[in-house]
């Protein structure tokens, strides 16, 4: 959630509008989502003669079926009307205002298609360059698994991570790589290596564009 309020800031500094700022990090947020449930789907079809696990089907189907209700919620029309005349029967009329420009200046991303779907290939690209990190990670630390289960777990403790339940994921994201990949014979302490130089990889590159941001409020722009 932090890096999303930082986003978000930065466009409404730069842009003026709170709305169009608010519906651009959730669109990042849901392109990079869909991006990594797509490659979780079909590492799932690919891999699923090799690793049937329940627990781990009821993962995948069911972030993608949060994704697919969460789609058919911000998209649909009626929806939208039904929800605005329950805010306004509870009287809660600033609010029923922000939802109906929250809907409004998101439909007119519906009118840009060809920018939307550049935007989940971009989301494609930067998902398996994170995979391959930690394939990189895993080979450093002398952790021998297939690369598919890779592709199959990465967005299932990525998602996970990002529910505001601890600070940036710690613990969480720790958890699920933890228990998956014990699933394929890792060790837990090498599964938690795993995790967190992963996390300190991730944490080294962040801090330099941290810098910069820092550096750029100092001159004012």
């Amino acid at each position: 959630l932090g890096t999303d309020t930082v986003r978000g800031y930065k466009l409404y500094r730069l842009s003026g509008k709170g709305q169009m700022s608010v519906v651009t990090t959730f669109l990042d947020r849901y392109t990079g989502l869909v991006a990594l449930l797509a490659i979780g789907m079909v590492s799932w079809v690919i891999g699923y003669s090799y690793f049937h696990d329940t627990a781990t089907t009821v993962l995948i189907f069911g972030m993608v079926g949060f994704l697919i209700i969460g789609t058919v919620i911000v998209v649909n029309r009626s929806l939208k009307t039904a929800l605005e005349q329950i805010i306004r029967k509870k009287g809660l009329i600033k609010l029923e205002s922000r939802v109906s420009e929250f809907y409004d200046v998101f439909a007119k991303y519906r009118n840009h298609k060809k920018l939307f779907l550049r935007a989940i290939g971009l989301s494609f690209v930067i998902q398996f360059l994170n995979i391959a990190v930690y394939i990189i990670l895993a080979e450093a630390l002398r952790i021998d698994v297939p690369w598919g289960y890779f592709f199959l777990f990465f967005p299932i403790f990525t998602v996970m991570a990002m529910f505001p339940i601890s600070l940036n994921g710690i613990g969480v994201r720790d958890g699920m790589v933890i228990y998956l990949f014990q699933k394929v014979g890792v060790p837990t302490t090498q599964a938690l290596g795993l995790s967190l130089t992963w996390f300190l990889v991730v944490t080294v590159l962040s801090l330099l564009g941290g810098v910069l941001f820092v550096l750029q409020k100092r001159s004012g722009s």
